[in-house]
């Protein structure tokens, strides 16, 4: 709201009357005069009439700014309401995401439905990808967990990463997530691939991963003292930093998988595309197509996770093998 007119002689600012007013700042006026040199007298105020303010004709001017002066005070009726309380209709999840993170969500709001709620919060994450940097981010799970609503009653909650639960441990995620919020029920990729391949009859996997050398072992071991399923064939893109995972084009991962598998005919059940950060929903039911296998990702499978645990539906608009064949 800008002043029209400038004064002379400015007349004295109104004694507040009894009833409420509404007030708000006048700010940054075009025409308010400039800074007095030292030589000058002051400025003369502005006097503000309620007809320069043609957008705002019910509310009452209330001198907040330098060189303006209100010329009258309009009364404004203030009542009271009656508020009443209910918790959000359907389910609701958390999602504990690292910084350097680019793609879980996109999947996420493909994947739910608008009945299904999902809060995130993030966590400081290491540029680089190894199995040290990895094992620091135990001490900020229950940290960036705590920072989830703890109003809101979440039927699971999930650590988004992949690599890192490999080399954490999936039951010592589960209890550090658990230390952070109420939640019902707790997931990450590596337990919820597992599961996935379990609902798949699954015992022998394929490995697309953009990891270093040590975390590619790890996560072998993992797959095999967590759920018993073994790797028998692994392409890696030998990527250490988590900006440019994000930035992997997916026909890469694509030719990736198809030529793991073409190369490998029966030497596994399902292809696994890792990390939360790999842009993979696209390219899974081309996979599928192009190999006849189940293709599996680290999204797919923590989402499909916490639908099942939470017992809530996912958007049927995306349909592959997992969704329509898992038990």
């Amino acid at each position: 709201i800008f002043p029209s007119k400038h004064r002379s002689s400015p007349k004295k600012p109104q004694p507040p009357t009894t009833h409420p007013t509404l007030a708000f700042t006048l700010l940054h006026s075009p025409r308010a005069p400039p800074a007095p040199s030292s030589s000058q007298a002051p400025p003369a105020s502005i006097e503000v009439h309620e007809d320069d303010c043609p957008t705002f004709p019910n509310l009452s001017l209330i001198e907040r700014a330098p060189h303006l002066t209100v010329i009258s005070e309009m009364p404004v009726t203030v009542t009271s309401a009656t508020a009443s309380y209910a918790d959000w209709p359907g389910k609701v999840i958390g999602m504990i995401v690292l910084k350097a993170d680019e793609s879980v969500e996109d999947d996420l709001r493909r994947l739910l439905t608008l009945q299904t709620r999902c809060h995130i919060s993030r966590i400081e994450s290491p540029d680089t990808i190894d199995e040290d940097s990895l094992t620091e981010l135990a001490a900020r799970i229950a940290r960036s967990s705590a920072l989830l609503p703890s109003a809101s009653k979440l039927c699971c909650a999930a650590f988004a990463c992949t690599s890192a639960s490999c080399v954490i441990g999936s039951d010592r995620v589960s209890a550090l997530i658990r230390e952070g919020c109420k939640a019902e029920t707790t997931t990450n990729p590596l337990l919820a691939s597992v599961a996935s391949c379990h609902g798949l009859s699954v015992e022998t996997l394929g490995l697309v991963t953009p990891y270093v050398r040590e975390v590619n072992s790890v996560m072998i071991d993992q797959f095999s003292q967590v759920g018993g399923i073994t790797v028998t064939c692994l392409v890696s893109f030998g990527e250490d930093e988590d900006a440019k995972v994000a930035r992997i084009d997916p026909e890469s991962i694509y030719r990736a998988a198809v030529d793991l598998a073409a190369q490998n005919k029966g030497k596994f059940d399902a292809l696994f595309l890792s990390c939360t950060n790999l842009r993979t929903l696209d390219i899974i039911n081309r996979i599928e197509e192009e190999t006849g296998l189940p293709c599996l990702s680290s999204n797919l499978c923590m989402i499909w996770h916490m639908a099942k645990l939470g017992g809530f539906a996912l958007n049927r608009d995306f349909s592959c093998r997992l969704t329509r064949e898992s038990r």
